[in-house]
């Protein structure tokens, strides 16, 4: 069988053994780290993107700034 089902002590690893464990246990942080990391790219991107659009909405609209404002806070409570 190539994978054995006992434990084998650190020391008695081989280097080459070691370094596989190291590298796969740091893949796996680099890859959760990653997932993390996307995941609030993307929260924070959708966040800012709704203010900037009611903006831009505003812009068009050619409101008063304190307009835009009051209809943004009006708005953002109810999501």
């Amino acid at each position: 069988m190539p994978f054995s089902t006992e434990h084998v002590p650190w020391s008695q690893r081989t280097k080459r053994q070691k370094a596989i464990i190291v590298l796969f246990y740091a893949l796996m942080l680099t890859l959760i780290i990653n997932i993390v990391g996307c995941i609030a790219f993307y929260c924070v991107f959708k966040h800012n993107e709704k203010y900037s659009m009611k903006m831009a909405e505003a812009k068009q609209a050619k409101d008063k700034p304190e307009e835009a404002l009051q209809r943004m806070s009006s708005t953002s409570s109810l999501t």
